[in-house]
Protein backbone atom coordinates (compact mmCIF):
# COMPACT_ATOMS: atom_id res chain seq x y z
CA UNK A 1 0.00 0.00 0.00
CA UNK A 2 1.47 3.42 -0.93
CA UNK A 3 2.43 5.79 1.86
CA UNK A 4 1.93 9.54 1.44
CA UNK A 5 3.52 12.41 3.35
CA UNK A 6 2.43 16.03 2.94
CA UNK A 7 4.41 18.83 4.58
CA UNK A 8 3.62 22.55 4.80
CA UNK A 9 6.30 24.84 6.22
CA UNK A 10 5.13 28.35 7.07
CA UNK A 11 7.37 31.42 7.22
CA UNK A 12 6.73 31.52 10.97
CA UNK A 13 8.55 28.21 11.32
CA UNK A 14 5.34 26.27 11.93
CA UNK A 15 5.39 22.88 10.22
CA UNK A 16 2.25 20.89 9.42
CA UNK A 17 2.78 17.24 8.46
CA UNK A 18 0.36 14.46 7.67
CA UNK A 19 1.13 10.87 6.71
CA UNK A 20 -1.25 8.16 5.61
CA UNK A 21 -1.45 4.88 3.71
CA UNK A 22 -4.15 4.73 1.05
CA UNK A 23 -4.67 2.89 -2.22
CA UNK A 24 -7.71 4.55 -3.76
CA UNK A 25 -7.43 7.92 -5.45
CA UNK A 26 -10.62 9.23 -3.82
CA UNK A 27 -9.14 8.54 -0.36
CA UNK A 28 -5.87 10.25 -1.29
CA UNK A 29 -7.69 13.36 -2.56
CA UNK A 30 -9.85 13.45 0.59
CA UNK A 31 -6.75 13.31 2.80
CA UNK A 32 -5.00 16.00 0.74
CA UNK A 33 -8.06 18.24 1.09
CA UNK A 34 -7.98 17.80 4.88
CA UNK A 35 -4.24 18.56 4.83
CA UNK A 36 -4.82 21.82 2.93
CA UNK A 37 -7.48 22.89 5.42
CA UNK A 38 -5.22 21.97 8.34
CA UNK A 39 -2.41 24.01 6.76
CA UNK A 40 -4.64 27.08 6.82
CA UNK A 41 -6.24 27.14 3.39
CA UNK A 42 -9.93 28.00 3.50
CA UNK A 43 -12.09 27.16 0.52
CA UNK A 44 -15.65 26.10 -0.07
CA UNK A 45 -16.41 22.92 -1.91
CA UNK A 46 -14.34 19.82 -2.38
CA UNK A 47 -11.40 18.80 -4.52
CA UNK A 48 -12.41 16.58 -7.38
CA UNK A 49 -11.27 15.27 -10.71
CA UNK A 50 -13.16 16.41 -13.77
CA UNK A 51 -13.09 14.92 -17.22
CA UNK A 52 -10.37 16.40 -19.40
CA UNK A 53 -11.99 17.55 -22.61
CA UNK A 54 -9.52 18.38 -25.36
CA UNK A 55 -10.95 20.55 -28.11
CA UNK A 56 -7.86 20.52 -30.31
CA UNK A 57 -7.20 24.18 -29.56
CA UNK A 58 -5.65 24.00 -26.11
CA UNK A 59 -2.15 23.66 -24.82
CA UNK A 60 -1.31 20.00 -24.55
CA UNK A 61 2.45 19.65 -24.17
CA UNK A 62 4.80 20.99 -21.53
CA UNK A 63 8.12 22.20 -22.94
CA UNK A 64 10.70 21.90 -20.15
CA UNK A 65 13.14 24.12 -22.06
CA UNK A 66 10.65 26.97 -22.24
CA UNK A 67 9.07 26.02 -18.89
CA UNK A 68 5.59 26.51 -20.28
CA UNK A 69 2.72 24.71 -21.97
CA UNK A 70 2.76 24.85 -25.76
CA UNK A 71 0.43 23.84 -28.57
CA UNK A 72 1.41 20.69 -30.40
Amino acid sequence: MPKFTFIAEHLTGEKITTEFDKEHLSDIVENFEMFLRGAGFHFSGNLEFVEDVYDGQGFDQFDPNQKEWVRS
